[in-house]
């Protein structure tokens, strides 16, 4: 709990003499955390609770995934007596109203508080602008579930509206944190199967009918994906790809033509060597790395056949590749390959860039400058100034150096299609230090606004940001490309005794900008802000120094 008191202080100002409100708080914290699998510094930049606040403690919004957005909402309850509660019929209710509210935008918003308002209005701007809502509810305590009359009303939510509702409490919580146990399982293919021995590793390749893929999801669901395919699935788990689901039921016969396959790896790998086809191949410590949305969509529509009286074709089938591989070289050959299969696709894969040659390269020289760079999730710790995490540098180096503020909001393509734009071998440590100073200057103005602050301070460190940057290379007098070891210290000096005054600068020159470009009131609005500050429009706007 000592770990959120400091920052909650200035951030939930209740808590400061409230234990019990400060343990609910950290609680909340730590259930979302723990379920959307996101770091501290995240989980808390979620949080939202503390009076007019709809009945949401916490609101999560994820990257945009072609059409749909998704968003994860939490309401939790954390009881101080040993009394076991359940989570009232009451609470059930608010939630379901407060749905019917925001992503309604065409009902207005009561009075909230300011941090959660501004997020409900980025949520607003991009369903204005086609995105789909992909809502999962999170009802937590650390008690016992709802009643039978509370349950009726979330199913007739669900069948209404579609969206995900999930119970989560300690026991929950426990489990996720428990390391996953190896899957081991049969897997029947049929036809002919190809294996080959190459590079002292085994190879199979071969095709699995659909059924099949079917029944082991549902005997081992989400265990069998790599945890990082699984954190993105997990949060459009409810979204199922349309155009896998009409040719199962349409083309059953061509799914294996238009689908790129299914790829798994594992640690020992038998089969029955005197057959000749349709073998049964016994696999042990599975994972799908590649083709974990096939596989969760394959099972969604079986589940949606199955209610209605009808099965998976037995005429659809998938090609599916197996590498044996030994426990030594299993974490770099999995992130590799996953990479490779994935990189053109909006997975998060920050971890699996955690052992490439730039990463490591960025390690060894900000420990030159006494920093730490957490390049995996072990060990993350926002209490650390010294800290940094490979996604504040890729956003930081987006919004300060290469002037793209609306990029950064696409985290999902920092370690993917933007990854050599972001991090090459022009990077250095002290650029990476730099930026990432005055990155959090910024986004800590933007969490922690002054009274006075105008409404676009909600939505525009990136811009604030890209400005202080270039408010600092001027005063260096040089470009970006020559921020080097030799204008560290008095680089950092520079942005210790100036931060104040350029972001009250960065902040003034921002809102002439939106005065002289727009020249309306809407500009005042939360919705119309998030919606500009979104996309990289302004940019052009403003004057760069330019030194090469």
């Amino acid at each position: 709990m000592e770990r959120i008191r400091a920052r909650a202080v200035d951030d939930f100002p209740y808590c400061k003499n409230d234990d019990a409100r400060l343990s609910s708080l950290a609680f909340v914290q730590r259930c979302v955390e723990i379920t959307l699998e996101l770091t501290e510094e995240d989980a808390y930049d979620c949080l939202t609770e503390g009076g007019n606040d709809l009945a949401i403690d916490a609101l999560y919004i994820g990257d945009q995934i072609n059409e749909y957005i998704p968003v994860s909402i939490f309401q939790c309850k954390y009881y101080s007596s040993t009394t076991n509660h359940a989570f009232a019929e009451t609470d059930v209710i608010k939630l379901i109203d407060t749905i019917g509210i925001i992503f309604d935008v065409n009902k207005k918003l009561p009075k909230i508080n300011r941090r959660l308002e501004a997020k409900i209005e980025y949520l607003r701007s991009s369903i204005k602008g086609k995105a789909i809502p992909s809502v999962t509810i999170y009802a937590c305590n650390n008690g016992e579930k709802w009643n039978y009359s509370a349950q009726v009303r979330i199913d007739e939510l669900v069948n209404k509206r579609g969206t995900d509702w999930q119970y989560v409490n300690h026991d929950v919580l426990y489990d996720k944190q428990i390391p996953d146990k190896p899957v081991n399982d049969t897997l029947l293919l049929e036809g002919s199967t190809l294996f080959e021995k190459k590079d002292f590793r085994e190879i199979c390749l071969g095709r699995i009918p659909v059924s099949e893929i079917a029944r082991i999801m549902a005997d081992h669901k989400e265990r069998l994906l790599d945890r990082n395919i699984r954190r993105f699935l997990g949060f459009k788990k409810n979204i199922v790809n349309t155009g896998i689901k009409e040719t199962l039921i349409k083309e059953p016969q061509n799914f294996y033509y238009y689908n790129n396959g299914i790829t798994i790896i594992c640690n020992e790998m038998d089969y029955n060597k005197y057959q000749d086809n349709s073998h049964g191949v016994r696999l042990k410590n599975i994972n799908i790395i590649n083709g974990g949305q096939t596989c969760s969509t394959i099972l969604s529509v079986e589940t949606e056949l199955k209610a209605q009286g009808q099965e998976l074709s037995k005429d659809a089938s998938v090609l599916v590749r197996i590498y044996k591989l030994s426990s030594e070289e299993r974490d770099d050959i999995v992130s590799r390959i996953t990479l490779a299969t994935n990189s053109q696709n909006p997975v998060d894969l920050k971890d699996l860039r955690s052992n490439d040659k730039i990463q490591k390269m960025i390690e060894e020289n900000l420990k030159q400058f006494g920093y730490k760079y957490l390049r995996s999730r072990s060990g993350d710790s926002f209490s650390d100034p010294n800290s940094i995490r490979p996604a504040t540098v890729a956003q930081a180096v987006l919004v300060t150096w290469l002037r793209k503020p609306g990029a950064r909001l696409r985290e999902s393509e920092h370690f993917s299609t933007m990854y050599d734009e972001i991090f090459n071998e022009k990077l250095n440590a002290v650029q990476i230090i730099i930026a990432v100073l005055i990155f959090r200057i910024a986004e800590n103005r933007r969490k922690r606004p002054l009274d006075a602050d105008p409404n676009h301070v909600s939505y525009s460190s990136g811009y604030v940001a890209m400005l202080m940057g270039e408010y600092l290379l001027k005063e260096l007098g040089i470009g970006v490309g020559q921020l080097d070891s030799n204008k560290y210290e008095q680089a950092k000096t520079l942005l210790n005794e100036n931060h104040d005054k350029w972001i009250k600068l960065a902040i003034e020159e921002i809102s002439s900008k939106l005065e002289d470009i727009y020249q309306d009131e809407q500009i005042k609005t939360f919705q119309k802000l998030a919606a500009i500050f979104r996309k990289d429009e302004l940019v052009d706007s403003f004057y760069y120094y330019r030194e090469t």
